[in-house]
């Protein structure tokens, strides 16, 4: 007999609790992890709850993206706005504050401005995070904000746009930039389109897993270079944006776009996705004897990154160099044939027939939070999700 699903209340409670806290901050390098409140209605944070029916895995992959989002925006703004103090930021469509929560970290918050059409979660970011907010509208002309910025950050907005949209919106954040200023969005490439044989530059379907907007303004789209380059030139002028591939959690292209069609955009080419992984099976009896498997790799062409595993607080003898075929075909990188990892031993740490786990997948100075969570004795679990 299965477990019963967890509820969200207890994955709020867990997102706060000092383990998790911790295992975060390990993630980090050791700085302090941002404020862990999640707001009850995240459909980030629900749907990978309802997906994976596991706490520990919902609450890994939230955070996982966000720090790698967080990095990636790190990284653009350190190749192209080096040593710049007292930038404006626009986190644009922020939703409940995925990414949000980190940027106080790096930047003051009276700097940061969150922007968003859902009322409860502007609420929610301007009061747990202590940042500006602007209420977005379901039409670009109706957005009425006379700020100008020197980076906007829209990541999983243009992924949903229909064609029309997708034009006024770029045009429109493109105008509030400040005379340097730099726009960065994410789209999902159109090679991950299902049937994507069908072939053209641009899909739309009016559907959506995660919002409760409507199809007519939000639902799924994909996008070629070539698309979003002939959008660039026809809505703003000027040439294309920059294309960093997969370069948001490893499925959404990343576009980097100037204000100034003279600014040179090369110095992204050294942008790095860093590592990634997965905890695939866990188990554990109540003796303490532990079996896991996972993979963990680099998303840089690096081949496998390397797995950091604790139980209880222990770390544990990784077998490493597993042949796993469905991680490099997922990602369609051959140098992940070989990316899998495994844990069979026991260990201490049990505390009331339950152990906590961490898992860790690390390369070149760059960790992914791959699994923290509580895992009961005699429990199994597996997850299809590369």
């Amino acid at each position: 007999m299965s477990a019963p699903a967890p509820t969200v209340e207890e994955g709020l409670r867990a997102a706060k609790g000092p383990r998790f806290v911790r295992a975060l901050s390990r993630c980090l390098g050791g700085h302090p992890a941002p404020d862990t409140t999640i707001h009850p209605l995240d459909q980030m944070f629900l749907h990978s709850l309802a997906e994976h029916r596991d706490i520990g895995a919902a609450l890994s992959q939230y955070f996982n993206i966000a720090r790698q989002q967080h990095d990636a925006f790190a990284q653009v703004i350190e190749a192209l706005l080096p040593g710049r103090s007292g930038l404006r930021i626009l986190d644009f469509a922020c939703g409940f504050g995925r990414l949000l929560r980190f940027l106080p970290q790096r930047y003051p918050a009276a700097n940061i401005w969150a922007g968003e059409i859902q009322p409860e979660a502007l609420r929610f970011v301007g009061e747990t995070f202590g940042v500006n907010t602007l209420a977005s509208t379901g039409d670009p002309a109706d957005f009425a904000a006379e700020l100008r910025f020197d980076v906007i950050w829209v990541a999983s907005l243009f992924s949903h746009l229909p064609d029309h949209l997708f034009r006024g919106w770029l045009a429109r954040l493109h105008s509030m930039l400040a005379a340097d200023g730099i726009l960065c969005f994410s789209v999902r490439p159109s090679d991950l389109r299902a049937g994507a044989n069908s072939g053209g530059e641009f899909s739309y379907s009016p559907d959506s897993e995660v919002s409760p907007l409507g199809g007519e303004i939000y639902g799924t789209a994909h996008a070629s270079q070539a698309y979003v380059d002939e959008v660039v030139r026809s809505a703003v002028g000027g040439r294309g944006a920059f294309r960093l591939v997969r370069a948001l959690a490893n499925e959404q292209d990343l576009y980097v776009l100037a204000r100034d069609p003279a600014m040179p955009l090369d110095p992204l080419q050294g942008f790095r996705r860093g590592p990634w992984g997965w905890l695939d099976r866990k188990r554990i009896d109540s003796a303490g004897r532990v079996s896991l498997q996972g993979w963990a790799g680099s998303m840089d062409g690096g081949g496998a990154a390397s797995p950091d595993v604790r139980v209880g607080g222990e770390p544990m003898a990784v077998a490493c160099g597993i042949l796993r075929n469905d991680v490099a075909a997922a990602f369609d990188d051959p140098d992940l044939l070989h990316s899998g990892w495994s844990v069979d031993g026991t260990a201490g740490g049990m505390d009331s027939g339950s152990a906590w786990i961490e898992v860790t997948a690390n390369e070149a100075g760059r960790t992914a939070l791959v699994y923290a969570g509580e895992l009961e004795a005699e429990a199994a679990g597996e997850h299809g999700r590369c």
